[in-house]
């Protein structure tokens, strides 16, 4: 129960403050596509490969002041490895295993708030 809460926590975290953007980019590169959106004020919102219709790779997202917001890894769509989220507080760092939450570290209190 506790990894669903943080996990829906995270996620709401990782959308908030993103509104409609005026720009999105594909652009090819061999048999992947990178995916780059736009925030109102051109900075660029997030980024990230897409390959065979999926996330993959190292994804980052911005505040529209350029600011980095999150970044992490999906392997064929999935959520994997270590997750950084930042905010005003300090620094949440995430653990994904095929998606699902294994481990978060709440860096700016030094606690963890989800085991395994």
């Amino acid at each position: 129960m506790r990894y669903t809460i943080l996990f829906f926590l995270l996620l709401s975290y990782s959308l908030i403050g993103q509104e409609a953007s005026p720009k999105k980019e594909l652009i090819k590169n061999g048999k992947s596509y990178e995916y780059i959106l736009y925030h109102d004020n051109g900075q660029i919102a997030q980024k990230g490969t897409i390959s065979n219709q999926k996330l993959e790779g190292v994804w980052v997202r911005f505040s529209p002041e350029g600011k980095k917001l999150s970044q992490g890894t999906f392997t064929h769509g999935k959520k994997t490895g270590k997750w950084f989220f930042w905010n005003e507080k300090g620094l949440i760092e995430a653990d994904f295993k095929d998606n699902k939450l294994v481990s978060a570290v709440s860096w700016n209190e030094g606690q963890s708030l989800a085991e395994n």
